[in-house]
């Protein structure tokens, strides 16, 4: 197990997106049980309902997220350092600090599927921009952390 990489601020960010999702998934249960009827479920460029469907078919983006943290997490803890893809060959002096960066990049990652997971679900029926630029924002939080993590990684491997 990689533990020795990770601290007490990668299980509570961990935590976190997992708790996003999790209410996610008990969100849409709800609206499974309690409304009647079909949901919007695409909108057009417009942003006006075009298809409708079951209140179900909301389980897919938490469920898939869920199943996107896990493996996160499984390659977090479970996954040896040798298995990790780096993008250079890691300073066996500087491997803690470096496989630290890396490993909070993934729990980063999870938090934001879970927040990202959380907002959407809950405001399915806005078919406006809004949901584009929070899809956007999330794309760019997303490709920040993994360049932010490569970048800060190499800078922690040369020192």
């Amino acid at each position: 197990m990689n533990k020795e990489y990770i601290t007490r601020k990668h299980v509570i960010t961990e935590i976190l997106g997992n708790i996003c999702i999790i209410a996610s998934i008990i969100y849409v249960v709800y609206l499974i049980v309690t409304i009647d009827g079909k949901i919007p479920t695409h909108f057009n460029g417009a942003g006006e309902a075009d298809k409708y469907g079951s209140p179900a078919v909301l389980l897919g983006l938490p469920i898939t997220m869920l199943f996107s943290n896990f493996v996160m997490a499984v390659c977090m803890h479970f996954l040896p350092k040798d298995m990790w893809n780096m993008p250079f060959r890691v300073n066996p002096a500087r491997e803690l600090k470096v496989y630290q960066g890396i490993s909070y990049m993934l729990a980063l990652l999870e938090l934001e599927s879970g927040v990202f997971t959380l907002f959407f679900t809950v405001n399915f029926r806005n078919g406006d921009n809004a949901m584009r630029i929070v899809t956007m924002l999330f794309l760019a939080a997303v490709i920040a952390s993994i360049i932010g993590a490569i970048v800060k990684a190499a800078r922690d491997n040369k020192k």
